[in-house]
C-alpha cells in the first residue's frame, strides 16, 4: 500500500537522512494516476498499482505478440498471457492479470480486442480481432 512505500528506499534516504513527505508521495502518485502509470485500487487510496509503462504499451506489446503468433480470432486466457512460458521475454510476461486485463480492456476500447468472463472456466478471456490500418496516399 501507499504506507508501505512511504517507508520503502524509494521515499527514505538514510545516507543523507533524507524522506519524502507524505503529501509529496501523494502528488507523485496523482501525477502518475493522471498520465496512466498508475491506479489506486481502493476509494480510499491507500492501495496503488504502479505500472512501469502505460496500460496503452501493454496493450500494444500483447496485440503485435497476438499478431505474431497467429492469435487474432482466438480465445486467449489472460492468466495464460501472462504466465505461459512460451511469453518468457515479452513486456507483459509475469505480470499481475489487472495489468492484462485493462491492456485487453484497452484494446477493447480499440475494438482491437473483445474481454468476457466464462462462468464455466471461472476466468477471463479476450478474443482478438484483425484490425487493418489505415493508409493514406501521398
Amino acid at each position: 500500500g501507499v504506507n508501505e512505500l512511504y517507508n520503502s528506499p524509494m521515499c527514505v534516504n538514510k545516507e543523507i537522512n533524507r524522506r519524502l513527505s507524505l503529501e509529496g508521495l501523494k502528488l507523485i502518485l496523482s501525477s502518475m494516476c493522471e498520465h496512466g502509470f498508475a491506479e489506486y485500487v481502493t476509494e480510499e487510496k491507500d492501495k496503488v498499482l504502479i505500472f512501469w509503462r502505460s496500460i496503452q504499451e501493454f496493450g500494444k506489446a500483447i496485440y503485435d505478440w497476438a499478431t505474431r503468433t497467429g492469435r487474432i480470432n482466438s480465445v486467449e486466457s489472460l492468466i495464460d498471457i501472462t504466465m505461459d512460458e512460451e511469453n518468457q521475454g515479452e513486456l507483459f510476461y509475469q505480470i499481475p492479470v489487472q495489468i492484462i486485463a485493462k491492456a485487453c480492456e484497452a484494446l477493447q476500447r480499440e475494438k482491437k480486442a473483445e474481454v468476457f468472463y466464462s462462468e464455466n472456466t471461472d476466468e477471463y478471456g479476450v478474443k482478438f480481432f484483425y484490425m487493418q490500418r489505415a493508409y493514406q496516399d501521398f
